[in-house]
C-alpha cells in the first residue's frame, strides 16, 4: 500500500509540473493591446509588452486604440507598422493578430526584412508604396480584406508575393467579422533539426502547414502590418491585438516532471 501510496503521489506530483511547465511554455517578445488613445499615434509607443525595449515605427494614419485610417491614392501605396525581431535557429515562434478589415485594401500581417525594399534610406514610418505589403520584402505573411469576387485572404512565403501558399487563396473566413491570424514558425525548435516550418492558421483552424527555406528566414528582420491605399475614402480597419512569442528550451521543472514520471514508473513495476 505504501507503494502504491508513494507512485500515486509522484505521478500526481509530475502531472501538476507538467502542467505547471505549460502554461510557461511561451515568452512574450511583443504585445499590444491597442488600448490606447483614439489620437495619438502609434508611433513610437512601445508595446504593452516588449523585450526589446523597442517602440513601433508606424505611419501617420495608425492610433494607439488599433484604427488604421485608409490612405487614398491613385496608384499603389500604403502604410506599415513594423518592429525589430531576428530569428535564430532551434526556436518556435508565433505570431498572433486579431483584426476588422471590411474595407477593399488589404491588411497584412507577417514578418519583414529590417527596412522596406531592403533599403535604409526609406523609415517604416513613411507613407509610399515601398511600405505596401507586396513591395516591402515580407516574409511568411497573410492578408485578408473584402473585395467582390476577387479573393479575400490571401499567404504567401516571399519574398513578397513569392511562393503562395495555395491553400489560403480565396474566401475562406468573413471579412466582416474579427479575423484572427496565426503564424507559427519553427526553426528547428525542440532538436535542432535544421528544418525550418511554417503553419498558417486562421480563425483557430490550421489551413496551411510546411517547410520554408532557411535562407527566406535569415532574411527576417522585423515583424508587423501593413495597409494598402484605396482609390476611394472608407472607414479604414481596426486592431484588436498583436503578439509574438516564442517556445524557450524545456526547463527544469518540466525536466523533474519527466524524471518523477520515469521514476513513478519504476517503483510501480518493482511493486509486482
Amino acid at each position: 500500500m505504501k507503494l502504491k501510496l508513494v507512485t500515486t503521489t509522484l505521478t500526481t506530483l509530475a502531472v501538476v509540473l507538467a502542467t505547471q511547465a505549460q502554461q510557461y511554455q511561451t515568452n512574450i517578445i511583443y504585445y499590444e493591446s491597442f488600448s490606447g488613445s483614439a489620437t495619438e499615434l502609434l508611433n513610437g509607443k512601445v508595446p504593452d509588452v516588449s523585450a526589446t525595449g523597442a517602440a513601433w515605427q508606424a505611419g501617420n494614419l495608425l492610433y494607439q486604440n488599433g484604427h488604421w485610417n485608409t490612405y487614398v491614392a491613385d496608384s499603389a501605396n500604403g502604410q506599415a507598422a513594423w518592429l525589430p525581431f531576428t530569428a535564430l535557429p532551434n526556436k518556435l515562434y508565433i505570431l498572433e493578430c486579431s483584426f476588422l478589415n471590411s474595407q477593399p485594401n488589404w491588411l497584412a500581417v507577417g514578418f519583414f526584412s529590417s527596412y522596406p525594399v531592403n533599403n535604409s534610406g526609406i523609415s517604416w514610418t513613411e507613407t509610399r508604396w515601398e511600405v505596401r505589403h507586396s513591395k516591402i520584402v515580407v516574409i511568411s505573411w497573410m492578408l485578408s480584406r473584402n473585395h467582390g469576387d476577387q479573393p479575400d485572404q490571401q499567404a504567401f512565403l516571399g519574398y513578397g508575393t513569392g511562393n503562395q501558399v495555395t491553400a489560403i487563396n480565396g474566401d475562406l473566413v468573413d471579412p466582416n467579422q474579427w479575423v484572427n491570424v496565426k503564424i507559427v514558425l519553427n526553426t528547428g525548435w525542440p532538436n535542432d533539426s535544421g528544418s525550418y516550418t511554417y503553419e498558417y492558421w486562421l480563425n483557430d483552424q490550421l489551413r496551411a502547414s510546411g517547410t520554408i527555406a532557411t535562407s527566406l528566414v535569415g532574411s527576417i528582420g522585423g515583424v508587423g502590418l501593413s495597409y494598402e491605399r484605396s482609390a476611394t475614402a472608407n472607414s479604414g480597419a481596426d486592431i484588436d491585438y498583436f503578439r509574438l512569442s516564442v517556445v524557450p528550451e524545456p526547463n527544469s521543472i518540466a525536466l523533474f516532471g519527466i524524471l518523477l514520471l520515469g521514476l513513478g514508473y519504476v517503483i510501480s513495476r518493482s511493486n509486482f
